[in-house]
This record gives structure tokens, sequence and C-alpha cells, in this order.
């Protein structure tokens, strides 16, 4: 059973590995497009790409804290976005729904 379902996944991986950078660069171009509510400009592609690292930078840090703690590392980082015309704060959580969008911070 296992030795079929790793056959499986070998066979499948040159159509899921593209798939999924296709899904996550057409994430980052919606974003990208999003118009921010106080001034009504595109919040762009430069500062999603910043806001994803930034949380891809935070992430090993935060592994590295849950396993001194002998725990199984299971967590998000939210992408703290903001509008490069007025600064207004957003928030992106991958984890959200499918096609969520940014969300305005308090």
């Amino acid at each position: 059973m296992i030795v079929v379902l790793l056959a499986a996944l070998i066979l499948l991986l040159p159509i899921l590995l593209p798939a999924a950078f296709a899904a996550e660069a057409l994430t980052v171009r919606r974003l990208a497009r999003t118009r921010c509510v106080a001034c009504g400009s595109a919040v762009g592609l430069a500062e999603i790409r910043r806001a994803r690292l930034e949380a891809r930078s935070k992430g090993p840090g935060i592994v590295d804290g849950a396993l001194s703690l002998w725990r199984r590392p299971r967590f998000v980082v939210a992408w703290d976005v903001r509008c490069p015309v007025c600064g207004r704060a957003y928030e992106y959580r991958p984890d959200a729904a499918p096609r969520a969008g940014l969300l305005a911070k308090p």
C-alpha cells in the first residue's frame, strides 16, 4: 500500500510541482492588484513580495522555538502588508479560506 502511494507521488510530482508554483504566483499577483481602502491605490507586487519574504524569514525562528519546547511545529505566519502610498496596514493569512484577500489591521 505504501509502495503504491509513493509510486503515485513520484509519478505525479512533475505535475504537482509546477501547479503549486503557478498557484503561488497567481495568489501573489492577485494580492498585488488589491486596492487600499484608504487611498485607493494598488498595493503592488514589490510590497507583496517583501511581505512574503519577511514572513518566510520568521518561520525558522518559530520552528526552533517550538522544537526547543518539544512541541510539534505547526504554525502559519501572517504576511504584514503596508500600502506604499498611505501606509495602511493589512494582513494576509495563507491558511485562510480559498481566495481570501488582505484584511485591514485595526
